[in-house]
């Protein structure tokens, strides 16, 4: 979500839910730059990946299971 509406989402979180919510990660970056960050509860980054790379990967994901099941 665009930062600008982070603090109404929190907020909608926090009335909605109390303490049963946390920010897991952020996307910073832009277009091909951009990564996805997951912390722990502790802010240990879990997870640093690129979206353009997970993008490749999911619209490319069955055409390349398929060529490694039938060598095509």
């Amino acid at each position: 979500m665009a930062p600008e509406h982070s603090a109404t989402w929190e907020a909608y979180l926090q009335q909605t839910l109390g303490d049963f919510w946390q920010v897991l990660g952020t996307v910073s970056g832009e277009g091909t730059a951009a990564q996805l960050q997951i912390y722990s509860s502790d802010q240990t980054c879990l997870i640093n990946a690129s979206l353009a790379v997970m993008g490749d990967r999911w619209e490319n994901a069955i055409a390349n299971r398929l060529s490694v099941s039938t060598g095509i």
